[in-house]
């Protein structure tokens, strides 16, 4: 039992020997076929243990460093992959809003309108000031999918974070902005939603006619 535990444990180490020093060997060979005299010197005696194990360790060492370069170069492919993608996603979510909102209104126009005496005077006007707008471009300039919270937004036009979480909570209520989990220095993250991204297409459609 012993010598079976023995010689398996040998075989597994000359195994793993044999891996490490497999690239080694190759690059010894590819030095060996450009300069055979200096490989010969560098191996002769006592070298043919140490240079292999220099050169395995020259070729891992090279490994490493070419398996780096690769992983940080597709780690960079795919942040470019994914914000090329999501900025594809904006528009379209972006084409389809103001599509779908050329064509409520259009058919709103197409009913017939109910007489005065069916208005309801008492119908809320929503106004949005300038600050107002001014926060719901800061959050659609992010896109669809991210999120801002008053702190973010605060600091772009050097204003108190209560100022601003105030038409965050108007433009909350108006449906045009979403509260998602998390916070931000104890303020609550808004995203844009589909209704505020058709107000920001008709906002802009609005603004280049002017």
């Amino acid at each position: 039992m012993f010598n079976e535990l023995s010689s398996s444990l040998g075989e597994f180490a000359s195994a793993v020997t044999g891996a490490f020093l497999l690239p080694g060997e190759y690059l010894l060979s590819f030095f060996a076929s450009m300069a055979p005299d200096t490989v010969a010197l560098l191996t002769f005696g006592q070298g043919g243990r140490v240079v292999p194990i220099v050169m395995a360790l020259i070729a891992w060492t090279i490994m490493g460093i070419l398996a780096v370069l690769f992983f940080r170069f597709c780690r960079n492919v795919v942040w470019q992959i994914s914000a090329i993608s999501l900025t594809l996603w904006h528009r379209t979510c972006m084409g389809f809003a103001s599509l779908k909102m050329r064509i409520v209104w259009k058919f709103k126009f197409l009913l017939p309108r109910r007489k005065n005496k069916e208005a309801d005077p008492a119908a809320p006007t929503i106004e949005f000031d300038e600050l107002d707008m001014a926060v719901l471009r800061s959050v659609s300039a992010k896109g669809p999918g991210f999120a801002m919270s008053a702190p973010d937004i605060a600091e772009k036009f050097t204003l108190r974070p209560a100022q601003v979480q105030r038409s965050l909570d108007k433009l909350s209520n108006n449906k045009l902005l979403a509260a998602v989990i998390g916070s931000t220095d104890g303020f609550d993250n808004y995203r844009m939603t589909d209704s505020g991204l058709a107000f920001m297409a008709m906002w802009e459609r609005q603004q280049a006619r002017g």
